[in-house]
């Protein structure tokens, strides 16, 4: 089975810092659910790495989740919202979240298993992280995430977001489109 690693990097010295998913083997059809990027090593990425062993994440699962927080505020600015505002919007949402349905047995474990995290030690990141990555995530972050996707601030908030998602079963980008839309009929019905 051959593996493609894709290299996340730093893009072009611009007014706005990009991160950039650039194929980093020979070229392979896209057909494994996972791939592995490797991000380079930096201050940054150290203290995101730490911020989430602080509260129990592994390297993989935080990146992941990082992504997915990376990409739901991308897809806000692309739709027009102020991301500010959305983002503090999202992060009520995510406060007052509820089962939208009963979950099922792994639902439910799922989510018991992310709220009661215990820290852990971080990885080393002076030579950077491998990461096995979702394809999911991947086929929508290949062109550019924001470099402040895997900041060590949006830590507890990309956790609280993944959390409101499992608790509908969706994933965290739906649910924070859905989340969005919901509060802006509410504004307009009121």
């Amino acid at each position: 089975m051959h593996t493609v690693v894709r290299r996340l990097s730093a893009g072009a010295h611009t007014s706005a810092p990009r991160l950039s998913l650039v194929r980093g083997g020979p070229s392979a059809p896209d057909t494994a659910a996972h791939e592995c990027i490797v991000l380079s090593p930096s201050p940054q990425l150290t203290s995101f790495i730490e911020a989430a062993a602080r509260i129990g994440l592994g390297e993989a699962e935080a990146v992941c989740l990082g992504l997915e927080r990376a990409l739901l505020l991308r897809d806000v600015q692309l739709l027009g919202f102020d991301v500010e505002s959305a983002r503090k919007l999202l992060v009520a949402a995510a406060a007052a979240a509820r089962p939208s349905r009963p979950l099922s047995g792994a639902e439910a474990a799922g989510v018991r298993e992310l709220s009661a995290r215990r820290p852990v030690v971080p990885v080393d990141t002076a030579q950077g992280l491998i990461v096995s990555i979702s394809q999911r995530i991947l086929s929508r972050a290949r062109d550019t995430v924001p470099e402040t996707a895997l900041h060590a601030a949006g830590v507890e908030e990309m956790l609280a977001w993944e959390l409101a998602a499992r608790l509908e079963g969706r994933p965290m980008g739906e649910w924070g489109l859905k989340a969005l839309a919901l509060r802006k009929a509410r504004r307009r019905a009121a």
